[in-house]
């Protein structure tokens, strides 16, 4: 690339080529870039405005050769911008793609003009880093592009403590309890053996799913809902019994234990739920009622009178039946009355 010279004495960027051809002479093109390098400039620019921000900002051409580095980049990766700047970006990047991820990803980009991914990177040290990468393609006037812009966010540290998350939900494979981890979008990121067994999801199924799609807990109200959640927010744990389903869409009574995960920082980052399937002992709890008043039909309603007494004589319960006989109110009774005020020697 050389600046030309016009006859009037203003210049222009332009781009030479040189070739010799037969007999020692030679070939000179040139092509003016004035049009190109202004933009280029202008690209240079907005990315240099981003100086301030956290996230990775950098401009490649087409052919990903890096034209721009801000102190974010530098930062992250670890390369200067005098090292970065006119480098290949798989030379400074080193995106663990393969060829067929990359030239997809390519074709999304110049298909839609933008792309959004997580991908894994590199250090300059070469330890990995989590990148959540945001790609812009730049035309020029006529529609052809001429540039890529990259906003990368180092993810990293979340992608730590989700595995931290997963670690903590993992150890509890063998406890009779479902142990379900979530994000604090409530995006499931582990789910246990019994919570297969309980919920009938596998693990594979569930991961990355919303919570509330797979256990569809049943509230009494949006409000009810909004209450728990913020008085869970706000004291870091909650417990009670909730209605969620089955895969099969049958009902199971559980009772959750929840726990809020926070960082070093006091930020929330993960949750963790221990569910116990309660659905047998509330089964057993309503058969005992049915149980229970059953009999005590059949003995307020017995043939023949019934009635019970403490060590004093006083009289602690008595039946329908017995009341009836003797023309009394249950009240007039119980807890007032000696058995021998009800008879005659």
């Amino acid at each position: 690339e050389v600046r030309a010279i016009r006859r009037d004495g203003t210049s222009f960027d332009a781009e030479l080529s040189i070739k010799v051809i037969e007999g020692g002479s030679l070939v000179c093109t040139i092509r003016d870039i004035t049009e190109r390098k202004r933009q280029e400039r202008q690209l240079r620019y907005h990315a240099s405005i981003q100086e301030s921000v956290s996230d990775a900002v950098f401009v490649m051409d087409m052919e990903f050769t890096i034209q721009s580095w801000n102190k974010a980049a530098e930062f992250i990766y670890g390369w200067t911008a005098d090292e970065a700047i006119g480098t290949h970006a798989d030379k400074i990047l080193r995106t663990e793609f393969s060829n067929e991820e990359h030239q997809t990803s390519f074709q999304q980009l110049t298909e839609q003009g933008w792309l959004e991914l997580e991908v894994t990177q590199h250090h300059k040290d070469n330890h990995r880093l989590y990148i959540w990468s945001s790609f812009t393609l730049i035309q020029d006037d006529f529609g052809q592009p001429f540039s890529i812009v990259a906003v990368n966010h180092d993810i990293s540290e979340r992608k730590a403590l989700e595995r931290k998350l997963r670690y903590h939900a993992s150890i509890q494979e063998g406890v009779s309890d479902a142990v379900i981890a979530t994000d604090m979008d409530f995006r499931i990121q582990s789910w246990n053996r019994a919570a297969e067994k309980i919920y009938g999801w596998s693990a594979a199924e569930t991961i990355g799913k919303s919570v509330d799609e797979i256990l569809q807990t049943g509230y009494e109200s949006e409000a009810d809902q909004a209450r728990i959640l913020n008085d869970f927010l706000e004291s870091g744990a909650w417990q009670g019994e909730v209605i969620q389903h089955h895969r099969d869409g049958s009902r199971i009574h559980i009772l959750a234990s929840v726990n809020l995960f926070k960082d070093e920082m006091g930020q929330p980052f993960g949750i963790v739920t221990v569910n116990r399937d309660i659905t047998e002992r509330k089964r057993t709890e309503v058969a005992l009622q049915k149980s229970s008043a059953e009999i005590h039909d059949l003995y307020n309603n017995a043939p023949c009178g019934y009635h019970s007494i403490d060590k004093d004589g006083l009289v602690v319960q008595i039946n329908d039946t017995e009341l009836k006989w003797l023309g009394y109110r249950r009240e007039e009774v119980v807890g007032k009355l000696k058995v021998t005020s009800l008879f005659t020697p």
